[in-house]
């Protein structure tokens, strides 16, 4: 697959300017810190679930997609296991405050395949509806991963772990309710024009909402906090560039070349979106936390079209 530099960079900055109607709203004082936990509800539960069911209905049912689901599935949590395993051992090796070692592993292996992911994929992909389908089984296996393994990673407490969140929440529902429609070729279209049209409208907004809670947030943190500490710059190189570089020597034995891309873009995004609301709630450093996503997410319009062009 041939991606250009220039055009991968184009679009994941025109993304990033999307940031700039939350940051001035936010620096302006007429939204508050509040508004983020309302826009990330309405994300997690209405707008990626009707992307995900919008994409499903939009891709072709065959044998070779399913295959591939179940090779996105298995790579995704091989990574992710890898991650683990390696901080699982290091974590209290690390540099870095007591606090912040649990926020700088999961940080490190956690890609916002959600929020920034899928409008990445969209951005550069609008005609391979498959390629959300990819990233929505992504997310399904992250999520399942996130509520066991990375609130293991975050607190080193069993206890703390919750089967039941990973087992139900909404990218997994989302993925469980798609699939059969998917298999049965069942068409949201042909039995209801008006419904159809309302997901695709609500599926629409994930790119601006995502992005609009992302700029608020840039707008909370002092430039001096994300420029300025070595640690962000070492997290932020190895989910950027060791994570995707890992993810492509597993995915050279795949032989769909859009499915690698799908797997290796995925991987490249930045850190999740998960790690601060984690962190916030399971005791860790939470500001550290938001500064390592953000300057992630910044460095990211550089790595993302680097790592493109090895695709």
């Amino acid at each position: 697959m041939n991606l250009n530099f220039w055009v991968v960079l184009g679009s994941v900055g025109m993304l990033l300017l999307l940031c700039l109607p939350g940051f001035l709203l936010r620096k302006l004082r007429l939204l508050q810190t509040e508004a983020v936990s309302v826009l990330t509800t309405v994300m997690i539960y209405v707008n990626q679930p009707a992307l995900t069911f919008h994409s499903f209905q939009g891709a072709t049912c065959n044998r070779q997609m399913l295959v591939n689901m179940a090779v996105t599935a298995g790579l995704a949590f091989a990574v992710l296991m890898l991650g683990f395993l390696v901080f699982a051992l290091i974590k209290k090796r690390l540099p870095i405050g007591e606090s912040r070692q649990g926020v700088f592993a999961f940080a490190s292996i956690a890609p916002n395949c959600g929020f920034i992911g899928i409008p990445v994929l969209t951005a550069l992909f609008p005609d391979k509806p498959e390629m959300i389908v990819y990233a929505g089984v992504f997310i399904a296996v992250f999520n399942i991963f996130s509520w066991t393994f990375g609130i293991y990673l975050l607190t080193g407490d069993k206890g703390a772990i919750s089967l039941k969140k990973a087992a139900l929440n909404p990218a997994v529902i989302t993925v469980l309710v798609a699939i059969p429609f998917f298999v049965l070729d069942i068409r949201v279209a042909r039995l209801s024009a008006q419904l159809n049209d309302i997901i695709a409208s609500l599926a629409s907004m994930t790119t601006p909402v995502s992005m609009t809670i992302l700029g608020i947030r840039l707008a909370e943190v002092r430039a001096r906090d994300l420029f300025l500490r070595p640690s962000l710059y070492a997290l932020s190189g190895i989910k950027l560039l060791v994570l995707p570089l890992v993810m492509l020597a597993l995915s050279l034995l795949v032989s769909s070349v859009t499915l690698r891309a799908a797997l290796v873009l995925i991987a490249a995004m930045p850190t999740a979106a998960l790690t601060v609301a984690f962190s916030d709630r399971f005791g860790a450093d939470s500001h550290y936390a938001a500064c390592g996503m953000l300057t992630c997410s910044i460095l990211s319009v550089i790595t993302i079209p680097l790592i493109a062009l090895l695709l």
